[in-house]
Parts: structure tokens; C-alpha cells; sequence
């Protein structure tokens, strides 16, 4: 194969990203192609599903997750995704206890020990157990009951540390309210994967899911250092390859690579995206210059703090940002471009905020 053309690069990624035409369906073959979506944000998550599957609704999507095919969890670099749920127990050992390291600092910081800590993750299990489903609220009333103070930021980190440990998880939510349940009772059937193996895993679902990738890229999205994450790749012979490319060495599966080679450049879906903030296609990837126009990351992430604005993207790069206001029958949609869109390109982000409208139910109005 020759080298990869920035070109093929965006046209690979939107294909693995199943930003692409593709036969997937369902929520849980989406998750789990992906491997594990940012999903922090709950309403960018379920946005980035309905992109994919547009035929669902809202609605659906949340359907799926009452269904517990998938979950959210802390799985890596201490950070919610949402995952397939028999990948989470696996994906919290080999990578989410990372954020275990070090932790006794925060907990001196919080006025906590191991011993609070660990007795916490005990009552939160007692509370849990048989199948009960409780809020944010509910656990911290059960925390305060049982002589453990929940004030400032110990209960997020005492949440966030039984699910870390692998006791409790996300469930679907009561309303707009948060809840959490046992992760052994949610999502009982397990896969086993351990040390090596695991890490190759990990390391063939972000190949599958966004390649072709540089190496950095996947050591920074597990977390891991770049020794175990060059070894973990080489681990997958047979299902993913190393190309050279105009970025410079990258990898991608062998099945996208052999219809590049075949096709030539693998061409873009038709129409704009309309992509949430926390989509993977941005926070993917350490160097997002192949998407970007030099000087535009600081309009989609203001002063780089972490929080991504939602973009408008075509034919794989970013050609401004948008947000949205909803009301209970309205949501209005503004548009902050980074130069005039073209009259196909505004047409095409209005089909674009419609299919929004639909996925979440409500009239749309885009200025």
C-alpha cells in the first residue's frame, strides 16, 4: 500500500467511527464496534448513538440502556464511557484501576481513609443489593445514615471509587436524574480477559473503531504507556497492520485497509454532521489537525479546558461549531461557522438539526 493521503486518513476515520454508511443497527453493536464512547456528557452520548442508528430515537436509545447491554462506567484514564457491559469488569482491571494510583492524596485532601472509603463501597452494595436502582441523592442519604459524611466532593469520589473497584456502576436514569446499581447484578456475564490479552483487546477495539491511528493515540486513550501500548498493537497480527501515511505511521485494521487499497479513497458520507461535543471523532485523537483549520481548536474548545463544543463537519473537517436550546416544544439551534457556509453546506446542516430534532422530539429553529 503507499502512503495514505490526509485525505484517505479522514475518509478511514469517518468509516471506523461508523460515520459511514454501515450496517449496524443497534445501540449495543455500536458501543461495542467502538469499544467505549466518552460519555460524561449523557445527552452528547446518546446524540453520538443517534448519528449513527437514524433510525432511533431518544427514546430508543434510552430503551437500550434499560435493556443493560450497555453501561457507563469509569473504564479508563478515570473518565466515564459508555462500554459494552460484559467489557466492563475486564476493562476496569486492566485499565480503569490506573486511577486508583495515588489516590490516597485525594483522599487526604477529602478528609477520607481507606477505611471510610472501603466501608462506603460496602454500604452502597447493601443498599444496591436485589436489583435496587438508586440516585445520586439516595446513596448519599444512605452514605449520611450510616455515619459517612457526603459533603463537598466526597460523594462523587466515593461514588466514583465503588465503581473504580468494580461494585457499582451507572444505571439507566429516573428521569434526568442519575442512578447507580451493582455491577454484578446489572450485567452478570463477564468476558475474561487478563494482562496481555486484555490490552490487545483494548487495543484492536480503538484500531476497529478509529483507525488508522498513530500509536500515541491509542496509549493515550487506554492510558498506558507507549511500551505496553506498541506491544499490544503488534499482539493483534492478523487483524490490524501498520501503514505509512502523510501523518506518518499508523495503524488500521486489515479490512479497512485492504478496501482502501482496492477503492482508492473510500469517499465521505453524503451531507454535513451535526457532531455533539464529546464525540469521539474529536476527542479520538491527540493531533486533530487533519480535521481542523490552523487556529480553530480554540473556537471548539475555549480556552482549553477539556469541554468540547458541539461541531458542524464536512467531508471530515470541522467548518464551525453549534449549541442548542431547548424548551419544552422548541430547541433552537445557533450557528457559529468559521467562515460562510455555502449554500449547500447551510442546507445541509439544516437537514442535519432536523434529524437532531427528530432523534430528541422537538420542533427545530436554526439561526
Amino acid at each position: 500500500m503507499t502512503n495514505l493521503s490526509a485525505s484517505q486518513i479522514l475518509s478511514a476515520r469517518l468509516s471506523a467511527l461508523l460515520l459511514a454508511d454501515h450496517d449496524s443497527t443497534t445501540v449495543e453493536h455500536v458501543v461495542g464496534w467502538l469499544g467505549a464512547m466518552q460519555g460524561q456528557d449523557l445527552a452528547s452520548v446518546k446524540w453520538s448513538l443517534g448519528l449513527r442508528l437514524p433510525e432511533l430515537t431518544e427514546g430508543d436509545v434510552d430503551a437500550a440502556f434499560e435493556q443493560g447491554t450497555v453501561l457507563r462506567t469509569w473504564p479508563m484514564r478515570g473518565t466515564i464511557h459508555l462500554i459494552a457491559s460484559n467489557d466492563a469488569r475486564w476493562m476496569l482491571e486492566a485499565v480503569g484501576s490506573r486511577a486508583l494510583s495515588g489516590v490516597e492524596k485525594r483522599w487526604d485532601y477529602l478528609g477520607l481513609d481507606r477505611s471510610t472509603v472501603e466501608s462506603a463501597g460496602v454500604i452502597l452494595e447493601q443498599a444496591l443489593v436485589g436489583g435496587k436502582r438508586l440516585t445520586r441523592s439516595q446513596c448519599a442519604d444512605a452514605l449520611n445514615e450510616a455515619g459517612i459524611a457526603t459533603t463537598g466532593q466526597r460523594l462523587y469520589h466515593l461514588l466514583w471509587h465503588s465503581s473504580q473497584v468494580g461494585i457499582t456502576c451507572f444505571g439507566p436514569s429516573i428521569g434526568k436524574e442519575q442512578t447507580f446499581v451493582l455491577l454484578s447484578e446489572f450485567a452478570p456475564e463477564q468476558r475474561v480477559l487478563v494482562g496481555d490479552e486484555a490490552l490487545a483487546e483494548l487495543a484492536w477495539y480503538f484500531v476497529r473503531g478509529h483507525g488508522p491511528i498513530p500509536a500515541k493515540d491509542f496509549a493515550g486513550w487506554a492510558g498506558i504507556a507507549m511500551g505496553p501500548a506498541r506491544k499490544a498493537l503488534a499482539a493483534n497480527v492478523g487483524r490490524i497492520r501498520e501503514v505509512e501515511s502523510d501523518a506518518g505511521a499508523l495503524w488500521v485494521a486489515d479490512e479497512l485497509a485492504s478496501a482502501i487499497s482496492v477503492n482508492g479513497d473510500l469517499g465521505f458520507r453524503k451531507g454535513i454532521l451535526a457532531l455533539p461535543g464529546f464525540d469521539e471523532y474529536m476527542l479520538g485523537y491527540k493531533d486533530r489537525a487533519l480535521m481542523l483549520e490552523p487556529g480553530s481548536l480554540q473556537a471548539v474548545v475555549p480556552g482549553n479546558n477539556g469541554v468540547f463544543r458541539s461541531t458542524i463537519v464536512d467531508c471530515g473537517r470541522v467548518k464551525g461549531t453549534w449549541k442548542r436550546n431547548a424548551t419544552k416544544r422548541k430547541v433552537r439551534i445557533e450557528v457559529d461557522a468559521f467562515e460562510d457556509l455555502t449554500p449547500e453546506q447551510a442546507s445541509g446542516f439544516e437537514l442535519a438539526a432536523q434529524r437532531y430534532g427528530r432523534f430528541v422530539g422537538l420542533e427545530v429553529e436554526v439561526r
